[in-house]
């Protein structure tokens, strides 16, 4: 046995990285293949003995990418064992993917499944952002399949663009009221403005906000954006802070929106929202009073103490504060609304 292993370990270290890889790929292929009229669990089964190949050409790095590269642009093998080439190609992380990575991603003959992964594997290369997010906000410019898309839209999310005139088109493309299917495509589109360096992703989002239906997620969406674009918005402040003043009244039957607007609001550490955050005290919802005591707070508006207190004192006969099935239990908002009094400058 020992014997065995050793002639097995002189075998493999006079391989090639190729023959490595097309060693690994010949044992996926043959469990590709029994997974003929299978059922679920054994197809899932099978799959977790290609799985359990990975460590083997993980410890090939770089040297892997050549012959990945080529097992996934081979349109006579499968798609499936396209696709695991394209996971593990994924899998080196070495910078040397991207090239081919971004060719699947762009190529419109590639299969859809196969697009799609690839834009889901460029954010986990070993790679500096910029590169990164240069492949994938050019793929806004293509005619993308629909998952492909979603993936490339989600690794934005955490990215952004340099030129964010594709995020805007794509969170435009479907109206006002996009549908539950593509909800989430404009939220990806929102945060990645909200990550995205130039000034004018900010104008950008607040075009955006106008555009969307009032009390919409797809408004809390940008208004959640805003709040990461808060240093851009410095360079128009007064207009950005009239405008997150607009946005707290337009939202304020939404609670998760009216919220986001408030914080948005007192992200601004303007004393001139005060009184409009004081007037949301009386907000029908129990968490955007909580929200609002917060931001008040931050703003060391002395003005709010008294209301602040009203609340407090006639917390237990508000109706507002009575518990409500999937939101926040009444006293951990009575005791940020506490904590928020608290918090607030204590008279000479």
């Amino acid at each position: 046995m020992i014997a065995g292993l050793v002639l097995a370990a002189i075998l493999s270290a006079a391989e090639t990285p190729r023959q490595a890889v097309e060693r690994v790929f010949s044992r996926v292929e043959a469990l590709e293949a029994r997974q003929f009229n299978q059922d679920a669990r054994a197809v899932r089964e099978l799959d977790r003995q290609i799985e359990a190949l990975k460590p083997e050409i993980v410890a090939l790095g770089g040297e892997a990418v050549a012959p990945l590269s080529g097992i996934a642009g081979d349109a006579k093998r499968s798609e499936k064992t396209r696709l695991w080439a394209l996971s593990f190609l994924a899998l080196t992380r070495d910078p040397g993917s991207l090239n081919p990575l971004k060719s699947a991603l762009y190529d419109a003959k590639t299969p859809p499944l196969l697009r799609a992964e690839a834009a889901a594997a460029v954010p986990g290369l070993d790679l500096g952002s910029a590169a990164k997010r240069g492949v994938l906000c050019d793929a806004l410019k293509l005619e993308l399949p629909p998952d492909a898309l979603r993936q490339t839209l989600f690794a934005l999310s955490r990215l952004g663009c340099d030129e964010t005139s594709g995020l805007e088109t794509r969170a435009l493309e479907y109206g006002s009221t996009p549908s539950a299917k593509q909800a989430p495509l404009v939220g990806y589109a929102a945060a990645a403005l909200g990550v995205s360096k130039p000034v004018g992703a900010a104008r950008t989002l607040w075009r955006l906000f106008d555009f969307f239906a009032k009390r919409s997620p797809q408004r809390l969406a940008v208004l959640q954006a805003l709040l990461a674009q808060r240093e851009n918005q410095r360079v128009f402040e007064k207009e950005a802070l009239g405008r997150a003043q607009d946005a707290l009244l337009s939202e304020s039957e939404a609670p998760a929106n009216a919220i986001a607007a408030a914080r948005l609001l007192a992200s601004f550490d303007d004393e001139a929202a005060a009184p409009l955050l004081l007037r949301f005290l009386k907000n029908k919802d129990a968490e955007v009073v909580a929200e609002c005591a917060e931001a008040l707070a931050r703003l060391k508006a002395n003005e709010a103490k008294a209301p602040l207190r009203k609340i407090l004192d006639e917390v237990a006969s508000d109706p507002r504060f009575a518990p409500i099935p999937g939101k926040p239990e009444p006293r951990e908002l009575v005791s940020r609304i506490q904590k928020a009094l608290d918090s607030l400058p204590k008279a000479p």
